[in-house]
């Protein structure tokens, strides 16, 4: 993925969206939350090349039961990711919040 204003943009989301949605999410490396996806269980990731991105994709297309597979942990795994409370500190993380997520996770309760 270019490091370009848009790119660092983006967040985990991607890795939700595509995993509630059963696709099976091909992500760059040098994503800055490459470290939440498990390379061939909950996603795949590869290096900023094309040749790379074409063989993890034929890779993937060859083998249908692992990739329902990894649908499967692809899905579990997002759940996680969406809950509330990782989403709060998630969001808090980046956008800098005075609040502490522990004080906002005690208000809810």
């Amino acid at each position: 993925m270019l490091d370009t204003p848009f790119n660092r943009g983006r967040s985990i989301n991607k890795v939700i969206e595509h995993a509630m949605l059963g696709a099976v999410g091909l992500y760059s490396e040098e994503w800055c939350f490459a470290n939440e996806i498990r390379d061939g269980e909950t996603g795949l990731l590869a290096p900023n090349e094309v040749g790379a991105w074409v063989d993890a994709i034929l890779a993937a297309i060859s083998d249908p039961q692992g990739l329902r597979a990894m649908q499967n942990k692809a899905r579990a795994a997002a759940a996680i990711l969406n809950d509330p409370p990782p989403q709060r500190r998630f969001w808090s993380e980046r956008l800098g919040s005075e609040m502490r997520v522990e004080e906002r996770e005690r208000a809810e309760v």
